[in-house]
């Protein structure tokens, strides 16, 4: 490795010619947080930290203050409750989201409690605990209003929507869940919302975004645009579900969010889908009695669709000029095309989840 001197009989490190590594090869810059660098008491998924956006805790700030209003002298503020014999005030909204108590148990980097303090609720609930040790220890912080974007992994989403309707049906606080639209059709969803005699839940309504919400995640990572729409899922209770549809219908200025009080209204808005996609084999029945019905030769492909891609296998009967058979030549490869997950220099900067 060195260059042994004859005088001195030390070793000389030699001199090298100065080059710059190619830019594939330089070191990532490391993102100012990082999820494997943070202790959580419980497990966690890479894919499960992002962030709720503003936008989407505005479009439900009108139900926000419904609920806020009802729960006051009922909250767990128990500082209401002292004076019987003070005049009753109508206090404004700010008064009343100062005062309202919100909760959200899952942390992923502790933004939800900047967002929800910069639009005026001050006192938010979003520490980095087990959320279900909490629920079986009976340690759950005291709260007036539930609200969270639960992780989408594993069982998650069926957990907290569990925990949510016992919430609100036993101890009256209000839920808001912001989650994707297809858990709304989930056999899970309608289960657990279900009211005891088996009919569908009539104390929660649906907030639909005027546009998609975009998620940031805390390391920088993730799609542009989501692969999936969101919606609110709000349990406000039965005597409020008139009053929060009036609260939308009396400002619809026909680009904000919408309100739905039900399933069905939900794929009326076109929020959700109408029906459940039949499985493969239950497809392939469909095209086969179509193509019979009609004389059509089955090709797989509904009657009607364009865009279909020809056949890339060769004809093995055709030749070339020089009497080499097609299958024999090799496909050109297909040009790639430019990532958008990737800079000038080939590194990638968005994970592609």
């Amino acid at each position: 490795g060195g260059i042994v001197t004859p005088s001195a009989g030390t070793l000389v490190a030699p001199s090298l010619p100065s080059c710059r590594l190619p830019a594939n090869l330089l070191p990532r810059p490391v993102s100012a947080f990082s999820i494997m660098s943070h202790n959580y008491p419980y497990k966690v998924d890479y894919n499960d930290h992002f962030e709720t956006p503003l936008r989407a805790y505005e479009d439900i700030l009108p139900l926000l203050d419904l609920v806020s209003r009802s729960r006051k002298g009922r909250g767990v503020n128990k500082a209401k409750k002292k004076n019987k014999k003070r005049k009753r005030s109508s206090p404004d909204s700010t008064t009343l989201r100062t005062q309202h108590i919100l909760y959200d148990p899952y942390y992923c980097a502790g933004k939800a409690k900047e967002l929800l303090q910069s639009i005026g609720f001050r006192n938010v609930v979003n520490e980095k605990r087990d959320f279900y040790a909490d629920v079986r220890n009976d340690a759950v912080p005291e709260h007036d209003t539930f609200i969270t974007n639960p992780p989408y992994s594993q069982d998650h989403k069926e957990r907290c929507i569990e925990y949510a309707v016992q919430n609100l049906r036993r101890r009256g606080r209000p839920f808001f869940l912001l989650m994707p639209n297809y858990v709304a059709l989930k056999e899970y969803y309608r289960d657990g919302t279900a009211l005891p005699g088996g009919g569908e839940a009539d104390d929660c309504v649906y907030i639909v975004p005027p546009s998609p919400y975009e998620y940031d995640h805390p390391e920088g990572t993730g799609h542009e645009v989501p692969p999936f729409a969101s919606l609110w899922f709000c349990g406000v209770g039965r005597d409020a579900v008139e009053s929060c549809r009036r609260a939308y219908n009396d400002s619809d200025n026909g680009s904000g969010p919408r309100i739905a009080c039900s399933v069905r209204e939900l794929q009326a808005l076109g929020a959700v889908k109408s029906g459940n996609r039949k499985n493969p084999k239950q497809r392939r029945k469909m095209k086969k009695m179509l193509a019979a019905a009609t004389g059509a030769v089955d090709t797989g492909t509904m009657p009607g669709d364009v865009g279909q891609k020809p056949s890339r296998r060769p004809a093995t009967s055709s030749t070339t000029d020089g009497g080499i058979s097609c299958a024999d030549q090799k496909p050109q490869k297909k040009k790639k095309r430019k990532s958008k997950h990737r800079d000038a220099s080939g590194i990638r900067v968005k994970k592609r989840f």
